[in-house]
């Protein structure tokens, strides 16, 4: 995973020390919308789900 940035800060080290240009954390907020990067967030598990029945699933298949 050492492709992925976790913050916007790290999207303006990169830029500024990988392509020499320089960015705001604003700019660099406006360039994701425009190239359509978005967040990546995990989401919950089921609070009714038995534990294990993904393993079981995944062995199944």
């Amino acid at each position: 995973m050492s492709d992925q940035a976790q913050t916007l800060a790290d999207i303006q080290a990169y830029l500024a020390g990988n392509l020499g240009v320089k960015y705001t954390i604003g700019g660099v907020s406006d360039l994701c919308k425009r190239l359509k990067i978005k967040l990546k967030t995990g989401r919950p598990v089921n609070v009714r789900q038995k534990p294990g029945s993904v393993e079981e699933f995944n062995r199944s298949a």
